[in-house]
């Protein structure tokens, strides 16, 4: 008995309609699903970083408002940390290592920066996206950027995500929004 069947010209038709498309379509939505993965570090330390900014100025507003000697509303800009791109030798994404070993480690010591003490911000824990606190003015009022910068696709062109805060009369002000310059880069 032969095991064997001919495939017919009508099956071969519902797999190039039906199977492949179908096919093509869930990688895309698995890509998109994967990426918005990759991203869900951004809000969680830009909030951090925002609301430490936040807390420290009206700390210093607060001071300021009581005392002659004023006190700086912000930190000064800190560098963009970690120095080490998450990006292994052979142009692929792979999360920055604190404290790690191989071509993406760094040391928890560039976290120490005299503004990322300020605002008491330190990643502990692995992460694709590198973290910068910007000394800025918006609108002419002394302000801030908290930033996050990432090249998950490795070929040196990097997206950035960022929330800004600045001074408004005896407080500080921002919105929630995250912005974005090149996302998906």
């Amino acid at each position: 008995m032969n095991m064997l069947k001919k495939i017919s010209l009508s099956e071969i038709v519902v797999f190039l309609l039906v199977l492949l498309p179908g096919g093509a379509l869930g990688y895309f939505y698995y890509s998109k699903y994967e990426q918005a993965g990759r991203l869900s570090e951004v809000p969680h330390y830009l909030k951090n970083i925002h609301q430490s900014a936040t807390v420290f100025a009206d700390r210093n507003l607060k001071y300021n408002l009581k005392h002659e000697n004023k006190r700086p509303l912000f930190p000064q800009s800190s560098p963009l940390t970690p120095s080490v791109k998450c990006c292994t030798r052979k142009g692929q994404s792979q999360k920055c290592i604190p404290n790690g070993k191989g071509y993406t480690a760094y040391s928890l010591l560039e976290w120490h920066d005299e503004s990322w003490k300020q605002l008491g911000i330190k990643i502990v824990d692995p992460h694709l996206f590198r973290y910068r606190f910007v000394k800025t003015t918006i609108q002419g009022k002394p302000g801030f950027k908290a930033l996050a910068q990432g090249d998950l696709d490795c070929d040196g062109v990097s997206s950035q995500y960022y929330r800004t805060g600045h001074k408004q009369g005896n407080r500080i002000v921002g919105s929630g929004e995250i912005f974005s310059e090149k996302p998906g880069e």
